[in-house]
């Protein structure tokens, strides 16, 4: 009877260890990771108007008061989906860096 107590013990033990060990490895992963910068919105001109550009992500949104041509900036990555709707755009320009 002891022998299973000690075993079951000795388990336990084992457990608790490797629990211990495994949140101080999941720890120093989180405290080694690169800290996220934060966002800013740029206000970039269109023609008329302005839309903004939401950084290091480089989204396009609000670019409703925009009207005439447009000439998106090269630091833009995407566009969001309803970013010009209600514009009055004549002419767009999108860079290569816009997936």
């Amino acid at each position: 009877m002891n022998y299973f107590i000690h075993k079951i013990t000795q388990n336990r033990v084992l457990a608790s260890l490797l629990l211990v060990f495994g949140l101080a490895i999941q720890m120093a992963q989180v405290a080694t990771a690169t800290p996220t910068p934060p966002l800013s919105t740029i206000s970039v001109a269109c023609e008329t108007g302005t839309y903004d550009l939401i950084m290091p992500d480089g989204i396009v949104t609000n670019g409703k008061s925009c009207t005439g041509t447009l000439i998106i900036d090269s630091q833009a990555k995407y566009i969001y989906d309803s970013a010009f709707q209600g514009s009055q755009l004549t002419s767009v320009t999108i860079p290569n860096s816009v997936t």
